[in-house]
């Protein structure tokens, strides 16, 4: 549902005013394909490669060295293969492709209250189905209040296509966290995510997602008609980070994807509907996750 509703802020570039490059590759093991009625339609795997850098070009900062006010470019890159066998070959594309640019900005409106706003494009297609209808507009705006200061709450509106016309959808900003050597992060921006982090030292922390929502999109022609593949994975894992400097850290770890869904419709609005109903939806069951990556600061 996250990449599904592709008008969803790209503000990850909002917690730091220094360049920073996220690059990471996950696998997703083999599973069966079911729909509504437990019906087996063949099996699938994904294996995936993401990358995301954030810009900021243009920043203000307090006697605190927080934000104040930022300008910045969000790169954003998915690709998947997807190893699919039986009716899951032919319902599920092959390989997926979503790339995004975003233009961001942070601005205070009082001394509680800032503004983020979003606006960008992105390409959601197959690598060898890239068109014009493949291009979704995406962006936002949302209003957060400081109620404390590790709690921010804010509400919204947000643009999207990928209905096949622009519609303005409401959207939530939550973002909770608990400073010290036990970390406690509760964030619902792009999704919801509560990871609780320990740090053993300067170097090494490890850390348990509980919760943890990603997906990815495809708008191709199929049977004569525009269609777009929506998936959303539900996942949790153990991780563990090790930072070389300030400017390199390593991590890895392993878990479960709980339920990876898998949707194939019309790309209308009326279907938008259909978001919050499940009749319709076939999903893959619970499989064994890897995933490895890097972060790096400039």
């Amino acid at each position: 549902m996250k990449r599904f509703l592709s008008y969803t802020l790209l503000i990850i570039c909002a917690v730091s005013a220094y360049a920073q490059v996220q690059v990471s590759s996950d696998y997703v093991a083999p599973s069966s394909l079911i729909d509504c009625d437990g019906n087996d339609h063949g099996n699938g795997s994904m294996a995936r490669v993401s990358a995301i850098a954030n810009l900021p070009f243009k920043y203000e900062l307090d006697d605190n060295r927080q934000i104040v006010r930022m300008w910045a470019i969000t790169l954003s890159s998915k690709y998947a293969n997807l190893n699919n066998t039986g009716l899951a070959g032919v319902y599920v594309p092959d390989r997926m492709l979503n790339m995004s640019l975003n233009l961001t900005h942070i601005r205070p409106l009082s001394e509680r209250w800032k503004l983020m706003a979003s606006l960008g494009v992105g390409i959601y297609s197959r690598p060898n189905h890239i068109v014009f209808k493949s291009l979704l507009a995406n962006g936002g705006a949302v209003a957060v209040y400081k109620v404390r200061d590790n709690f921010d709450l804010g509400i919204g509106g947000g643009l999207t296509n990928s209905f096949g016309f622009p519609a303005i959808l409401p959207m939530v900003y939550v973002n909770w966290s608990l400073k010290g050597d036990y970390q406690i992060d509760v964030s619902m921006v792009t999704g919801l995510k509560i990871t609780v982090k320990r740090k053993w030292n300067e170097r090494l922390a490890t850390s348990l997602t509980a919760l943890d929502m990603d997906g990815m999109s495809a708008v191709f022609r199929k049977e004569g008609k525009w269609k777009i593949y929506t998936t959303t994975l539900i996942r949790s894992h153990l991780e563990f980070d090790y930072k070389f400097n300030n400017h390199f850290s390593f991590f890895g770890g392993v878990g479960a994807v709980w339920k990876r869904s898998s949707r194939l419709a019309d790309r209308k609005f009326k279907n938008f509907y259909k978001l919050f109903h499940s009749d319709d939806k076939m999903h893959f069951n619970p499989a064994f996750m890897v995933r490895i990556g890097t972060n790096i600061t400039l």
